[in-house]
């Protein structure tokens, strides 16, 4: 079963057609009816018109120079975007929408496979202020694009750890360094080893072996088994 808009909820005029009434952004307390407005909108009809043709025409003359980096230039588009608001709703969804189409574009095939949105939604107070914060500099200047950068760049960080988490999970031994990968079959060759017995056939210090065997039992290729102390590593399958 498929919902369809009303014509009360976004009218047919509308649709595709840039906003013709204001639509800042604002949070209402559904117990006090109290509103808090997150940030102002670019006005309705002409000034948003205006607006997003000379934002489209300065992406595009930007993104010709050869030496542009893409991820500040993207960020830029999307928060200049958002600060316009052009259509009466579903801003947010296209903007992050746009957003990966970007990083497609700039290259960044990875995005294809891990959830922008996703990550947006979980952190959409976080996403809000960013927003805010940097949206107040274009109304008084000078423009100043940090808490943006700052915020897309950890969303592009999670995606990329949720996709690395991903393919670990398929691929549990394909990331796997050369001192990994001897404890690894060592442990499967014996069964199971104690950090002594391990350290006897691999060089490492006492503190480099701890941290090695939480990494392969965070990606349960082997399982520890007893209390701490005298602790064992047993391999996983064996």
């Amino acid at each position: 079963m498929t919902s369809e808009l009303s014509n009360r909820d976004l009218p047919v005029r509308q649709r595709g057609a840039y906003k013709n009434v204001p639509n800042d952004v604002v949070e209402k307390n559904e117990k006090t009816g109290e509103e808090k407005v997150w940030f102002y909108t670019t006005p309705a009809g002409p000034q948003t018109a205006a607006a997003m043709n000379e934002l489209v025409k300065d992406f595009n003359t930007i993104s010709k120079a050869d030496d542009q980096p893409q991820l500040p230039l993207i960020a830029a588009f999307i928060v200049h975007f958002l600060a316009i608001h052009p259509f009466r709703d579903g801003n947010g969804r296209l903007s992050r929408l746009m957003t990966t189409w970007f990083f497609l574009r700039a290259g960044y095939d990875w995005a294809q496979y891990s959830s922008h949105e996703k990550v947006i939604e979980d952190n959409k107070e976080r996403y809000y202020i960013a927003l805010r914060n940097t949206q107040k500099t274009f109304r008084k200047g000078p423009f100043r694009y940090t808490d943006w950068l700052e915020f897309l760049f950890m969303v592009t960080e999670k995606q990329i750890e949720f996709l690395r988490t991903k393919i670990d999970k398929q691929l549990p031994t394909a990331q796997l360094n050369e001192n990994e990968s001897r404890v690894l079959e060592l442990i499967k060759e014996y069964g199971i080893c104690t950090p002594a017995f391990i350290r006897k056939h691999v060089a490492l210090t006492p503190d480099g072996l701890r941290s090695l065997l939480q990494r392969l039992t965070e990606r349960k290729l082997v399982k520890p088994l007893g209390e701490k102390r005298g602790r064992k590593y047993k391999f996983v399958g064996s």
